[in-house]
């Protein structure tokens, strides 16, 4: 069968079920695993986003929508050279990929289009299990979700007693945005609260709902934020849903270790400053053997 995927959780899933070669199309941001980036490229942004703040993506994307213009370009050409039998992507979100209305709207395919959408945990399983099912595949889906589940109790063992920790996990930071979905109940799973709005003190996990990259380490930066809690390729092990569980366990080791320096302090600490040398005087430097006053005659 061949495939084309237009949501990076897809390709990732595509690949647990080791069918990676039978991918003959991504979408742009679909960058795991590494076998992956060489494939043609179907699908891409409409608003450029590596030169733009996390806020002026946000109006851009705003006015997109609002005026009914796709934020997401189709490449028709290119997919009906790879002639693909199954297209994958989702309606869950209009602005973190393109859905399986834009598919149907944008370009005109003999292609099955079938939508992953998930709202917890659980329904990620639920997804993995039934495109398991539709690709031939379904026990290699069920050792996949019996890994994640397996996962997932560990975590929960580890945090049993431990005391919770209050967690704000931001999806986006120029306007704010509290994530949804699925991530507050990692948070819970891992140990935490998920919290917003309540003056306590409180461990920042910056996350992200697809574009801005760039812009979302600039404001950190500018915020002066220290998360505890990273995954090495930033938001996506969180919002991508195989690797959902081991976001999981970067919540646990933010909430059950890093955590504890966050006890004491009322608001965000900020880097140390750096201890100055102390300053000779001008004079005595020049004139070791005289006063600092006095005629250095």
């Amino acid at each position: 069968m061949r495939i084309c995927s237009l949501l990076p959780s897809a390709t990732e899933i595509v690949a647990e079920l080791g069918l990676v070669e039978s991918l003959v199309g991504i979408s742009e941001e679909c960058d795991w695993p590494p076998e992956v980036r060489g494939l043609p490229v179907v699908t891409a942004s409409r608003v450029e986003t590596t030169r733009l703040t996390s806020l002026e993506i946000d109006r851009a994307v705003r006015e997109a929508v609002g005026d009914g213009r796709p934020l997401y370009a189709i490449d028709r050409a290119l997919l009906e050279t790879l002639q693909p039998d199954l297209i994958l992507t989702q309606n869950l979100c209009a602005v973190c990929a393109v859905s399986a209305a834009n598919v149907n709207e944008l370009c005109a395919t003999d292609a099955e289009v079938v939508a992953l959408d998930a709202h917890t945990l659980a329904e990620i399983e639920g997804r993995i299990l039934s495109l398991a099912d539709l690709l031939g595949v379904s026990a290699r889906g069920r050792t996949v979700v019996a890994e994640m589940e397996a996962r997932i109790a560990a975590v929960r063992a580890r945090v049993a007693d431990a005391p919770t920790r209050s967690v704000f996990v931001a999806e986006w930071l120029e306007p704010p945005y509290a994530a949804g979905h699925w991530i507050p109940e990692m948070v819970e799973t891992a140990g935490g609260r998920d919290v917003l709005g309540h003056a306590v003190p409180f461990l920042p996990d910056l996350m992200g709902n697809g574009a801005g990259g760039a812009a979302r380490t600039g404001r950190r930066r500018a915020l002066r934020l220290r998360p505890y809690a990273r995954s090495p390729r930033g938001d996506a092990a969180a919002t991508r849903l195989p690797r959902s569980c081991r976001r999981l366990e970067c919540l646990l080791r933010a909430t059950s270790t890093a955590a504890r320096r966050w006890d004491r302090p009322t608001r965000l600490p900020h880097p140390p400053r750096p201890r100055r040398r102390p300053r000779t005087p001008l004079r005595r430097a020049r004139y070791p053997n005289t006063a600092c006053t006095g005629d250095p005659r």
